[in-house]
């Protein structure tokens, strides 16, 4: 399902893929992007597991468990990614 914007306020492309970023490209994403609301994506559960993936790579024996919450994590609820 694509996204259907209800606000777009972002320069940056919604990604249609999963794609591994690295730690600067996070942070800077992070800290530029505006918040829209969007549509429920198919693709938040898989994006998800390879945040999860990097991240248990990055702190192997520091994290416990990396849990997806908030509004990605609800199928078919619109949500601020």
């Amino acid at each position: 399902m694509p996204h259907k914007e209800t606000h777009l306020k972002t320069s940056r492309p919604v990604m249609s893929k999963p794609t591994q970023m690295t730690d600067t490209q996070s942070l800077d994403t992070a800290i530029n992007e505006e918040v829209a609301l969007v549509s429920y994506d198919l693709l938040w559960p898989t994006l998800f597991e390879a945040e999860r993936e990097r991240l248990v790579g990055l702190f192997p024996s520091q994290l416990l468990d990396v849990q997806h919450f908030g509004s990605t994590a609800i199928p078919g609820m619109p949500a601020k990614p």
